[in-house]
């Protein structure tokens, strides 16, 4: 899963020229200044003021997630945190996007990661099979019962409707997560 964003040189930028360069992220500290260094931060100006602010102009994140989450002003640090729990989370990118549809609070992202506090269900793309589907992953002997019975004397729908009204759902492509 692939955080990258476009630093530029600010001071260079309000002389109307675009300097910068592309990261990956998580970024080293020492690749970190290796970018700075050859987008001229350090550097001095005509007049001899250094060259000392950055901000991004662009962002290429996984789908769902909006470039507005880090911003122009990014706090590095927090946004190789991030890239880092995506990396290491092996969730889906799918599955990413549906997280930060649900929230863009990158504290709250970030808890909802590490702890787990979601189900997935694979396959729901509407509130019928929501019910189906979280009903087929029920614990209690539910799953011998033949789905023509289940079918006859359970409303899907209804079983669907209180959990989202009961839970955080969002749905995505593939599926849905309920969110604890």
């Amino acid at each position: 899963m692939k955080i990258s964003g476009f630093i530029t040189n600010l001071g260079k930028y309000n002389e109307g020229e675009l300097v910068g360069e592309w990261i990956d992220f998580p970024v080293s500290d020492e690749d970190l200044q290796a970018v700075l260094k050859r987008i001229g931060i350090g550097s001095t100006d005509e007049f001899g003021s250094p060259y000392e602010e950055v901000f991004f102009t662009d962002w290429e994140l996984p789908e769902g997630m909006d470039w507005q989450v880090f911003g122009e002003y990014p706090n590095i640090q927090e946004v190789n945190e991030i890239a880092e729990l995506l990396d290491n989370s092996g969730l889906e990118e799918a599955v990413i996007g549906a997280i930060f549809n649900h929230t863009s609070d990158l504290d709250e992202v970030k808890q909802i990661i590490e702890d787990g506090n979601f189900t997935i269900y694979w396959g729901a793309d509407d509130t019928r099979s929501l019910g189906e589907i979280a009903v087929e992953e029920l614990d209690g002997g539910v799953e011998n019962l033949p789905k023509e019975i289940l079918e006859q004397y359970f409303d899907y729908e209804a079983y669907g409707r209180s959990m989202e009204t009961g839970s955080s759902i969002t749905y995505f492509d593939g599926g849905a997560i309920e969110f604890y």
